[in-house]
């Protein structure tokens, strides 16, 4: 069985040409340096297996929203900032997570964080049809959960402990993949 997959590889090395192989051959730096930026980008983040700090909050309704209140379910975290270009193009895809199927969801909040009003934090909503929870972020959830860049997301699990986190663009595919 190995020989013949050694055997299929180095008939398809022979028929690519100078550029695939080129590209096939620069395949692993790049992912190495992908996962050395991730791992740099979220070196000061609440690590993994960690218990997610606790919060109260109040979202753009007036509503007080705790962490607490979640437990037992999975929850994805997004902190963004309304001025941040990066978190304009993730909310499509964290507005696509929370309006999947209600049965297999994780609980989405969505924290506001670097502000100058409030109203700028709706606008922002409005602008990217965010129906799940936005929370009025405050520095003390900033720091707590040692936010450095915008989105910043946090996924945790049903006993409140940090299963992944991440700065920057992802995916709907990414996140579900991190739940």
């Amino acid at each position: 069985m190995i020989n013949k997959l050694i055997e299929y590889i180095k008939q398809k090395w022979a028929t690519m040409g100078p550029y695939y192989r080129f590209g096939f051959i620069q395949l692993p730096f790049y992912l190495i340096l992908l996962y050395g930026v991730h791992t740099y980008q979220t070196r000061n983040l609440v690590p993994e297996d960690e218990t997610a700090p606790a919060f109260t909050l109040t979202d753009l309704k007036g509503n007080t929203i705790s962490l607490e209140q979640y437990k037992g379910k999975p929850v994805m975290i997004y902190f963004f900032a309304p001025w941040c270009t990066v978190c304009n193009l993730t909310s499509k895809s964290v507005s696509s997570l929370y309006d999947s199927d209600e049965t297999e969801r994780p609980v989405v909040l969505a924290v506001g964080l670097s502000y100058n009003s409030v109203q700028e934090l709706k606008g922002f909503a409005q602008k990217h049809n965010l129906e799940m929870p936005v929370l009025v972020g405050d520095a003390r959830v900033a720091d707590e959960y040692h936010i450095t860049g915008f989105p910043t997301f946090y996924f945790i699990d049903s006993n409140g402990k940090v299963t992944s986190r991440t700065i920057g663009f992802t995916t709907e595919t990414g996140m579900n993949l991190r739940l």
